[in-house]
C-alpha cells in the first residue's frame, strides 16, 4: 500500500507497470493499493464530499489498473479507521458485538471509477466485519465444481 497525503498524487500517478509487475512479482505480492484521505478537502469534480480516494494496480496479475476492487476496500476501511483512531490497528480485543466502528465514502478513481461506501461493524459475536456497498455491473454467471482431493 501506498499513502498519499493528497488525492491528486493518486489520480495522477503513473507507475512503470513493467517494473511494478517485477517487483510485486519477485515479492509474491497480490497487488498495489494506492490512497489518500480526503475529508475535508475539496475533491474535484466531485459533488458529495469523500473520505478517501485509492486505485489498485496488479500488472503481476494481467490487471494492469482494476477499475473497481472491493477486496481494496476492505483493507482500506480498516486501515483508514486505525489511522483515525477509529479503531486500535492489530487486536480485536473487547469489541462490542453490534456496534458500527466507522463508515467511510470511498472513490476508486479509476478511469471507470467506482464509488464504494465502507463501514467496519462487530457481527453478534463481537468479530469485525467490513461491509461495502456500491452499484456493480454483472459480468459473470458462473458455477464452481470442486473435487475433493483424495489423500
Amino acid at each position: 500500500m501506498m499513502v498519499f497525503d493528497h488525492y491528486d498524487h493518486v489520480a495522477n500517478c503513473s507507475p512503470d507497470m513493467s517494473k511494478l509487475n517485477r517487483i510485486l512479482s519477485e515479492n509474491g505480492i497480490r497487488g498495489c493499493i494506492v490512497t489518500a484521505w480526503t475529508a475535508g478537502k475539496d475533491v474535484r469534480g466531485e459533488a458529495e464530499p469523500l473520505d478517501f480516494v485509492s486505485r489498485f494496480l496488479a500488472p503481476n496479475l494481467g490487471i494492469n489498473e482494476d477499475p473497481a476492487t472491493g477486496s481494496a476496500h476492505c483493507c482500506l476501511a480498516l486501515y483508514w479507521a486505525a489511522a483515525k483512531g477509529l479503531v486500535q490497528s492489530g487486536g480485536e480485543a473487547d469489541l462490542a458485538a453490534n456496534r458500527e466502528y466507522a463508515s467511510f465514502k470511498a472513490k476508486q478513481m479509476s478511469p471507470r471509477g467506482g464509488y464504494v461506501d465502507c463501514a467496519l461493524r462487530t457481527n453478534d459475536a463481537g468479530v469485525m466485519e467490513t461491509k461495502l456497498v456500491g452499484e456493480v455491473c454483472d459480468f459473470m454467471e458462473a458455477i464452481i465444481e470442486l473435487e475433493e482431493v483424495a489423500e
